[in-house]
């Protein structure tokens, strides 16, 4: 989900697109494949700080997608730049017409999505290796003993 949504567009307005690639879209795909990494050292070795690693990673995703979010919602630079060169009535112009000039578009709703998802599912693989681990620490397991043939 993180990689596709930064790869998307993040905003839209005035019949225009912005990418995330034009924003911190490259970031967040770099994020997600180091994600990708930590989950892949989890499967391969059963540790657990692979998991606390992913978890930092959707926290960052989540909480770097919010605020971009909010920066795509403030058009007030945006409306501040667009009238710098303009007379009186384009200025009011722009600022009248700020509502439309920048929307969020789906790619950022996919990131802040996925570094959700990431989080809570790092959450859930944890308590998930931890209940394992400790079956495993006093010899509990979930299988039935198995019964001997005499």
């Amino acid at each position: 989900m993180i990689c596709v949504g930064s790869l998307g567009p993040w905003a839209e307005g005035l019949g225009q697109t912005a990418p995330g690639t034009d924003m911190d879209g490259p970031y967040m795909l770099g994020l997600a494949l180091v994600a990708l990494g930590a989950l892949w050292v989890f499967a391969a070795t059963g540790k657990q700080w692979p998991v606390a690693v992913t978890l930092l990673l959707g926290i960052a995703v989540a909480v770097i997608g919010v605020i971009d979010f909010a920066d795509i919602n403030d058009t007030t630079e945006l409306v501040r730049d667009l009238s710098a060169g303009e007379d009186l009535l384009g200025a009011l112009e722009v600022q009248a017409n700020a509502d439309q000039l920048r929307d969020p578009a789906w790619g950022i709703y996919l990131v802040i999505a996925g570094g959700i998802v990431l989080a809570v599912a790092s959450i859930v693989a944890w308590n998930q290796s931890g209940d394992a681990l400790q079956g495993v620490r006093t010899g509990e397991t979930d299988e039935p003993d198995a019964v001997s043939a005499d």
